[in-house]
């Protein structure tokens, strides 16, 4: 009786190794690489010569951000209503 018990315990943990070793082989790898534009590439900065202001644009959203030269904070415009 005990060999019978020993034997199914054996068999048990093998089998689980054999579809753990089944399983890793045939799964693909899920590692995702994103190439694209870097964030960085994303704004462009324009300045007139004697503005006081700078002006960021997102090439991708079109999300523009107002900045006055003189400050560290920035205003977003809002946007215009034709009527």
């Amino acid at each position: 009786m005990k060999e019978t018990i020993k034997n199914s315990i054996i068999g048990a943990f093998a089998l689980f190794g054999l579809f753990a070793v089944i399983s890793a082989a045939t799964t693909q790898n899920t590692n995702e690489t994103t190439c694209g534009t870097p964030e960085s590439h994303e704004w462009e900065i324009y300045r007139q010569t004697e503005s006081h202001y700078t002006y960021l644009l997102n090439k991708r959203t079109g999300e523009v951000k107002k900045f006055e030269n003189s400050s560290s904070y920035y205003v977003i415009p809002k946007e215009r209503i034709k009527k």
